[in-house]
């Protein structure tokens, strides 16, 4: 009986957390509270970049390395957190699986083990709207968006973490691709 009451209660959770329509938000904006029920934080915590990804960007997989190496080298203080939407798990790694195949040994793709993901969450895709990859959305500890960047290799370095977790600032050129409805209708109009 415990235990179906603790499932139940766990669902009433989830549900009430991931169920409900989202706005968007943007720089300067706070997260809502419930996320961090799923993005990792620890009172330490002062930094937290969310980096968009899909197994399809080389990009996105060519900076798995460097984001390793920035979660490894400011470990206490920023947790860097893969955000998939579009792929659960168990698409994610029969991907790589495929891939893999036609990669040499010590050339083969993984989701690095030390940086946190999030899979298959559409929740993120309505809070941080974007259509290309990489993605990269800056959070200081309280919650405050500082930068939404692309995820390139010249947009994220040890200096720009260090700047956000010392200053609150990230010296980044804002990432907005999105098209207005009037764009995008005038571009599907003319297809």
């Amino acid at each position: 009986m415990k235990r179906l009451f603790s499932l139940l209660l766990c669902n009433a959770i989830w549900f009430s957390v991931f169920s409900q329509k989202v706005e968007s938000i943007a720089i300067g904006d706070t997260i809502p509270k419930s996320i961090w029920a799923v993005v990792p934080k620890t009172s330490t915590t002062k930094l937290v970049i969310l980096d968009f990804w899909y197994t399809g960007c080389k990009g996105c997989l060519e900076s798995f390395s460097k984001m390793e190496r920035l979660q490894r080298q400011f470990a206490s203080e920023v947790s860097i957190v893969l955000v998939n939407t579009m792929e659960s798990e168990e698409k994610i790694n029969e991907r790589f699986t495929n891939l893999n195949k036609k990669r040499p040994e010590g050339k083969k793709l993984a989701v690095p083990l030390n940086l946190h993901r999030i899979n298959g969450n559409k929740l993120f895709s309505d809070l941080f709207p974007h259509r290309s990859y990489p993605h990269l959305v800056w959070i200081n500890g309280d919650g405050k968006i500082l930068s939404i960047s692309g995820g390139y290799s010249y947009d994220i370095n040890a200096g720009q973490v260090e700047n956000a977790i010392q200053n609150g600032m990230v010296n980044l050129p804002l990432k907005n691709d999105q098209l207005s409805e009037d764009i995008e209708a005038i571009v599907l109009d003319s297809t």
